[in-house]
């Protein structure tokens, strides 16, 4: 199975969306097929032994759209797209403002009882509202001729039928009855015009809800200067490679992951990590890009170029959540489905009744179009997007890296966060404490210890190695998630890891328990060693708290949100962090599969739990909570199995997370109300004759507009 992203111009309602969706889904081929109205977006995915990328743009083509192949830059590619459609529509909104605005002084004029027989002029009406009607409002016609093939009618069809009811009833008047009374042209020309109006103000707001994207994509630079036998030469920085030589001067933005060769500077991360202060960088450290190297000169080697590096997983995974559709929008989306139909039949029982009530064909042509031009399903189709992206893209520019839009919406809903200790709760920057010994050989247990750990990647395998490096290579090594490591050295086995590991390993219980005495006591963490069969030490861990970590959990009692601590630790050591942090409920000695059991017995009670973590000991529970999350620092597969990521080393960005995500819940419940009882109220005035057209036309633009300027809104509140 493979996947494609196409960009679609040209979509003016959900219907459009909805539309191109389900033709999509239709398709032999097609797995799953998603669009979204507010980005302009598509992401398909297909089976490419069934179905090609140019077969599925064609059939986008062939339904009236303009698709385009998204590219690597594809939010700016949409931004330009949507930016030359706002050109378009103020070049048709200025010309038919003015060929309108005669025709709407006619009618204030008529109001005044102000008698200007040229102004009034009947055939002048009729010459200035052609052009609009046919050429300007072409679009509509066009659009409504594609639904109708498809026989599912939207937004542009309700106002192609409207305004062209009222305008060759008009001709009917004017030309057979000679009835110059009951004319609507102004009203055709000036619902054309208020309507292209309203999608111009709503084409400019939905390219401000992309904004926080593309400041994203704004830290990737455009070119770069490597080395290359011995000269300094500028490429795209899209052309880099790994072990690529790249010199970085002063003021310039780093294009690739990579570290340090030669050099030294200050470089800012803030852009990354949310860290206000630049961080010094000399031979040998890491870079990432999209950073700002600030003094000095840097030459670095390129580790990840173009869409491996850091930044670009976290544009793709901005877009990609941007794209994703949350649960509440399926409500939104079956009504929009349905409801152009249910309009057209309101609009057709209107003018039956008004003409059977009242005997007068203008009247209930007046009525029935006023129906046809208020009801609009954008407001419907926007009401979730447009809050989504917003809410992706303020957590994008506050560091938290959102995956998809249901993670964000089940945000809102847990009641409980479970959370790993090491790394987590604590800053993981573990360091040796002390070394118990029965034979008072502290160093020999610290250097077999040091030996044992030479491959692991778990923090008290590093912290063991900062304190006492050893050249010597072990064979045969051996790594146990949640239990320990084992690994052949000097021909005899030789072992570390927690007291089960030992246990399950042969070692004498005995032994076993006395030196886990020796070695709780403080509450610390600890690794026990065994050699040839032998237990001969412990080595104890210093592990502090996050600066965040009491506030963290406090905040979260206020919110009704319960802190309960999930660890591979030992009881003695986990009782101090939890009681530490304020934590009542936590649960020691777990492997990795039994966090994931935890979490399930949790949720099989219909409780959502949020789950954060670091490690890689932490992805099965990861991906069985309802949502994941895992802070700064974390592993590449931790990343991976999370729905949210901090790129920030504050536990204080999970009440930030969960702050936003309920503002943005907040947000579409207000955008849907609002757009539900627009139309439920709407509908019900212009089919009894209190709107008229024009009111109806106007009411309808502000609607679309009023849902887009409401979720733009959020960029207001301080959430963080």
């Amino acid at each position: 199975m493979k996947e494609c992203a196409i960009i679609i111009g040209g979509m003016t309602c959900s219907a459009c969306s909805a539309r191109i969706e389900k033709t999509l889904n239709s398709c032999d081929g097609v797995v799953k097929a998603t669009v979204n109205l507010a980005s302009s977006m598509s992401k398909i995915q297909y089976d490419e032994s069934k179905i090609t990328p140019s077969e599925l743009k064609s059939i986008i083509d062939n339904l009236g759209y303009k698709a385009e192949f998204a590219g690597k830059d594809k939010n700016k590619t949409v931004i330009d797209l949507q930016k030359k459609e706002i050109k378009k529509l103020f070049v048709l909104t200025a010309i038919s403002s003015i060929l309108s605005f005669p025709l709407l002084f006619s009618m204030i004029l008529m109001h005044l009882t102000e008698n200007f027989s040229f102004i009034h002029n009947p055939y002048l009406h009729l010459a200035l509202s052609a052009p609009v009607q046919f050429i300007i409002g072409f679009r509509f016609y066009k659009k409504s001729f594609i639904t109708l093939k498809t026989f599912s009618p939207g937004m542009d069809f309700l106002v192609a039928l409207g305004t062209t009811a009222a305008y060759f009833f008009s001709l009917y008047n004017l030309f057979f009855l000679q009835n110059h009374s009951h004319l609507y042209f102004e009203s055709s020309a000036v619902l054309i015009t208020l309507i292209l109006f309203g999608k111009y103000l709503e084409a400019k707001a939905k390219v401000k809800t992309s904004s926080a994207i593309q400041k994203l994509m704004n830290l990737s630079p455009a070119n770069a200067r490597i080395l290359r036998e011995g000269k300094e030469i500028q490429i795209s920085a899209a052309d880099l490679i790994p072990g690529d030589a790249i010199v970085i001067r002063p003021g310039e933005i780093i294009p690739a992951d990579g570290i340090v060769i030669s050099g030294f500077s200050a470089v800012d991360e803030s852009m990354i990590t949310g860290e206000s202060i630049p961080s010094d960088k000399s031979e040998g450290s890491r870079i990432t890009a999209g950073t700002l190297n600030t003094s000095g000169s840097l030459i670095m080697r390129a580790d990840k170029t173009g869409e491996d590096t850091i930044i670009s997983r976290i544009i793709q995974t901005v877009e990609n959540a941007a794209l994703s559709k949350a649960p509440v929008q399926k409500l939104a989306d079956k009504i929009s489905g349905i409801f152009a139909w249910s309009v057209l039949s309101i609009a057709a029982v209107t003018f039956i009744s008004w003409y059977f009530y009242s005997g007068n064909i203008s009247e209930a042509v007046s009525n029935s179009v006023a129906v046809l031009v208020i009801a609009c399903p954008c407001a419907l189709g926007l009401a979730t997007p447009t809050a989504l992206i917003a809410g992706i893209g303020m957590g994008a520019s506050n560091n938290i890296l959102i995956k998809d839009a249901e993670s964000l919406e089940m945000l809102s809903k847990i009641s409980i966060l479970m959370i790993d200790k090491t790394g987590t709760l604590t800053d993981g920057k573990l360091s040796v404490n002390d070394v118990i010994s029965e034979d008072n050989e502290k160093d020999y247990v610290l250097r077999l210890t040091s030996i044992a750990e030479k491959f692991s990647e778990h923090p008290l395998a590093k912290a063991v190695r900062e304190k006492y490096s050893d050249e010597t290579h072990p064979s045969d090594f051996m790594s146990y998630a949640g239990k320990g490591v084992s690994c052949i050295y000097e021909n005899k086995v030789l072992l570390c890891g927690n007291a089960k590991f030992m246990k399950d390993k042969g070692i004498h219980e005995d032994k076993i328990n006395e030196m886990v005495l020796k070695a709780s006591k403080s509450g610390k963490t600890f690794l026990l060693t065994a050699f040839d069969n032998k237990l001969i030490g412990a080595v104890t861990f210093d592990d502090k708290l996050r600066d965040t970590a009491i506030t963290t959990v406090k905040s979260l009692e206020n919110m009704g949100i319960k802190t309960i601590m999930l660890t591979g630790d030992n009881f003695n050591s986990a009782e101090k962090t939890a009681k530490e942090c304020g934590i009542e409920t936590f649960y020691h000695s777990l492997l990795p599969e039994d966090k994931a059991q935890i979490i399930k017995k949790y949720e099989s009670n219909n409780t959502r739990v949020l789950f954060a973590g670091d490690g890689i000991n932490d992805a099965p529970a990861l991906a069985s909570a309802s949502v994941g999350l895992t802070v700064a620092g974390g592993s590449d597969i931790a990343m991976e199995a999370c729905a949210i990521t901090l790129l920030k080393s504050d536990l204080n960005e999970i009440v930030n997370a969960v702050n936003l995500s309920s503002a943005v819940m907040k947000k579409i419940r207000q955008n849907l109300f609002w757009a539900f009882f627009y139309n439920c109220l709407g509908i019900p005035l212009a089919a009894f004759g209190f709107l008229s057209p024009l009111i109806a036309g106007s009411a309808m633009a502000f609607s679309s507009v009023s849902v887009v300027t409401n979720s733009l809104l959020l960029k207001k509140k301080k959430l963080f």
